[in-house]
């Protein structure tokens, strides 16, 4: 019993050794207000050679498809965004696009779709250098939400969804507001 007394006094002078020594830097606190999203992660989002499906869905202000090599051939950058390993989507703007925010979706008590934790944020994002997004759909209520101010300044909120169609009959993401 002594000799595990001494062995755990000896462990916690170990982990103890740094405290208080000049240049040791603290711990953070973690803060309780909501951060800004960064504009980019880390790892570079991976562009495959073929999609999931050649099809993509219109809409006023975007096109929403499938990022891959082909698709990514008439710009020469883009913003990109890793949240999770799965679909790489192209949103490739039709017009500029201000104050846009990726974010995920939550379910109320009463269920309903309801904003969640933001992801990313861009200022602006064009027609010439749209936005790579790597996401995971892990069913068929899985949903991300976008937001922007379309070019006549009027506030757009989304749900980006996979739908239940195949690959080789109608582009599996939508895109709707909410």
């Amino acid at each position: 019993m002594r000799r595990t007394a001494i062995f755990a006094l000896a462990f916690a002078l170990l982990l103890c050794a740094g405290c208080g020594q000049e240049g040791a830097e603290p711990t953070p606190v973690p803060s309780m207000e909501p951060s800004a999203a960064p504009e980019q992660t880390g790892p570079a989002v991976e562009i495959p050679d073929e999609p999931y499906s050649y099809l993509t869905n219109e809409y006023e202000w975007f096109t929403l498809g499938d990022a891959y090599a082909a698709a990514m051939e008439p710009y020469e950058t883009w913003h990109e965004y890793k949240y999770d390993e799965g679909t790489t989507l192209l949103i490739a703007p039709k017009e500029t696009l201000a104050d846009v925010s990726f974010y995920t979706m939550d379910m109320d008590e009463e269920g309903v779709f309801i904003p969640g934790e933001v992801f990313c944020t861009l200022d602006e994002l064009t027609p010439e250098e749209p936005m790579v997004l790597s996401i995971q759909f892990y069913g068929s209520m899985t949903t991300y939400g976008m937001s922007f101010t379309a070019a006549d300044g009027t506030q757009h909120n989304l749900m980006i969804t996979m739908g239940g169609r195949g690959a080789d009959e109608a582009c599996p993401y939508n895109a709707s507001e909410y």
